[in-house]
């Protein structure tokens, strides 16, 4: 369908943990590795995931600044409690470095709705990097876009193979 579909599953969601052979959070199959996340996953919704990415937070703070940060619109203004010290992010459109980008996307003790706004926050900041990277893609900077991702991501997909998907569902190449 040439589209890109974010879902979040809440961290706290109990779900089969196939290294440990009963229920567990989702949060805690990542400890016996992401094969085991992936296995949980697809047993709980009957899906057939094969490839898959990962990042930790030093390497999706450096992503974002390697793409010269990000622009997302905040729905609502809030401070952070325990994603950064204290930071604020006012409603509507805002730039965000790498660090900011991180705070903003951890953020859940300071929210109305908890884990579900940090979710929605998660979809935001994921939805301005795609932005980001096909905007980039369009100026030319195909190379600058590459290098970002490699040193970016722990996945089992060929990033020549992943680029070229992104590239196919979007207008990036015209």
């Amino acid at each position: 369908t040439k589209q890109i579909l974010l879902v979040s599953i809440p961290r706290d969601y109990y779900i089969y943990n196939p290294g440990l052979e009963g229920l567990d959070k989702l949060t805690h199959l990542g400890n016996m590795g992401v094969l085991n996340t992936v296995d949980g996953i697809n047993q709980e919704f009957n899906l057939s995931i094969t490839d898959y990415l990962c990042t930790n937070f030093t390497h999706f703070k450096s992503l974002v600044d390697s793409l010269g940060g990000i622009k997302v619109n905040n729905p609502y203004a809030f401070t952070t409690i325990n994603g950064g010290p204290g930071y604020h992010f006012d409603e509507g459109e805002i730039t965000l470095d790498g660090e900011h980008a991180l705070a903003y996307a951890r953020e859940r003790y300071a929210l109305d709705n908890g884990d579900f706004d940090r979710n929605e926050h998660e979809t935001i900041i994921m939805q301005a990097i795609m932005e980001k990277v096909q905007q980039l893609v369009k100026e030319g900077k195909k190379a600058t876009v590459l290098t970002s991702l490699t040193s970016s991501f722990l996945t089992n997909m060929n990033f020549s193979d992943l680029y070229n998907l992104y590239t196919s569902g979007t207008d990036a190449d015209s």
